[in-house]
């Protein structure tokens, strides 16, 4: 196929569709050419075949952009997801994956803030058989193009009809033509079609946007029952889990597994700190098993993190030693290849279905009433008030107790209990007023990204160091690589010392906020 044909074939899949029309009935391209032919002089190019695939990542960040992804074997385009307009074009050799596999150019600037480190994920595929018919004037020139495109929805190894468009394509200069053509297709059976081709591929092919997200977005009622309340927020979190299982088991990215391990922590917390509303035996068991669970994805998470800092570790180093780091990260690599393995072993395992077996038969089943479970009744307002306060005090009191130079472990410690604050919050905002709360969690967001990355400067020097321990300095290159790792480790002591010098306004300033706040 010639290069412009290709583009053409690009263009006519994702262009404008304002005059787009459906068929109301049975449609044969042949009737149609026959049926214009009493009116128009028509002439029919070569018809043309081809796929397109759409595509989103597993959190539907495309299409909650109002953007869609289209991809045919040549160029990948992306539309507007409301009326299929054109925004960028370019050509492409493979299907992209992730952002680094878009081509250098518009398109890849426009997406990679989107995308970050998720993986575009096909959709579904389309075949579509193209016609275009030229409407000519008495002088034999084009006025205006007709294309009917028939698209059929590909699905496991065969395909089915999905809905044949006629759509209208205007030449500047001639918009009597294009208004005569769309009275005539009117008057001929064909209905206005609104909207874009890709919601309605979706729906055919079971594909429900937005089917998919990790954020807590419950209201609760604020008389409702704690058990009640505190299981349905368990039932969310073990939802995400399920929904994220076959994604780390096919390796599709990292989030993945970090948004199945938040889950994890979060039902944690919620056990841990919810107290009393559910028998006590019960809390204990389920305990140890996400504990267990957590702890299963500990090394394999721990390697995501390391390689996704592989650009930016590079980029402090300096220039002469940039390309002598790349051992240790093609080592994390094969390390990490190993984990993958592992963890998929055990999530294979009947160990793990039993636990997740009986955790879902728990959440679907009446509170079961128990002598230990003291607040399992009590509106879940109440509870979860008495908790955030409780929590909330206690932080500022550790806070306050620093010293100020405090040590790594004392600011480790007080990390844990903002992350237990913080998933109070977000697991019962729905219950407070927005402009009460908001201050709170912003200043308690700024404190914790503080700790936050304080902490995670003290994990990778630790790395660092137990890397270079193991690693065998038996050659120049080897050498060059602890030199390397040794300059890496003195980069991550000037962050620590910058946050450290940070933390105490964030602190006051989270202070301050706690003692405006509602509980």
């Amino acid at each position: 196929m010639k290069k412009r044909d290709r583009i053409r074939q690009a263009k006519v899949v994702a262009g404008a569709q304002g005059l787009t029309f459906q068929p109301v009935g049975p449609f044969n391209t042949e009737r149609l050419v026959s049926a214009l032919r009493h009116t128009y002089t028509v002439q029919a190019e070569v018809p043309q075949q081809f796929p397109s695939t759409y595509y989103d990542t597993y959190d539907w960040r495309l299409f909650n952009k109002s953007l869609a992804l289209m991809c045919t074997p040549t160029h990948a385009c992306l539309q507007s997801l409301g009326d299929e307009s054109l925004l960028v074009q370019t050509e492409i050799t493979a299907a992209p994956v992730f952002r680094q596999d878009l081509p250098e150019g518009e398109l890849q600037t426009r997406l990679s803030p989107i995308l970050s480190i998720r993986a575009l994920r096909p959709l579904c595929t389309i075949s579509t058989h193209s016609q275009t018919l030229r409407i000519l004037d008495h002088n034999a020139k084009t006025v205006v193009r007709l294309v009917v495109d028939q698209h059929h929805l590909m699905h496991e190894d065969a395909s089915r009809p999905l809905l044949t468009r006629v759509c209208i394509k205007p030449i500047r200069g001639y918009d009597k033509a294009a208004t005569k053509l769309r009275k005539w297709l009117t008057h001929h059976d064909f209905a206005p079609l609104p909207g874009s081709l890709y919601p309605i591929a979706l729906a055919a092919a079971g594909r429900v946007p937005n089917d998919y997200s990790a954020k807590l977005r419950l209201h609760f009622d604020p008389q409702a029952r704690a058990d009640a309340a505190t299981q349905e927020l368990l039932r969310f979190l073990c939802q995400v889990m399920r929904q994220n299982e076959a994604g780390i088991i096919e390796d599709v990215d990292t989030e993945c597994l970090h948004d199945f391990r938040v889950a994890i922590r979060r039902t944690r917390s919620a056990l841990g700190q919810i107290k009393s509303v559910f028998p006590a035996r019960i809390t204990a068991r389920f305990k140890r098993d996400f504990a267990y669970l957590g702890s299963i994805t500990n090394p394999l998470r721990d390697l995501d993190v390391y390689l996704l800092q592989q650009d930016r570790y590079q980029a402090r180093l300096p220039e002469h030693l940039r390309a002598d780091i790349e051992p240790l990260f093609a080592s994390l690599q094969r390390q990490r290849a190993k984990a993958h393995t592992t963890l998929v072993r055990h999530l294979r395992s009947k160990k793990y279905a039993t636990i997740m077996t009986d955790w879902e038969a728990f959440l679907t089943s009446p509170p079961e009433p128990d002598a230990s479970a003291t607040q399992a009744a009590r509106p879940i307002l109440s509870v979860a008030r008495k908790r955030i306060r409780k929590k909330c005090r206690a932080v500022v009191k550790s806070g306050t107790q620093l010293s100020d130079h405090p040590d790594d472990k004392s600011l480790h410690q007080l990390r844990i209990e903002c992350k237990k604050l913080r998933y109070l919050l977000e697991f019962f905002s729905s219950l407070f007023e927005t402009d009460d709360i908001t201050p709170l969690i912003k200043s308690l967001r700024r404190l914790q990204d503080n700790l936050g990355d304080f902490h995670d400067a003290c994990v990778q020097q630790e790395a660092l160091h137990a890397f270079a321990n193991d690693w065998l300095s038996t050659t120049p290159e080897s050498r060059r690589t602890l030199r390397a790792i040794d300059s890496l480790i003195g980069c991550l002591e000037g962050d620590k010392q910058r946050l450290g010098e940070a933390f105490s306004g964030l602190f006051s300033n989270f202070a301050a906020s706690s003692s405006k706040a509602p509980f």
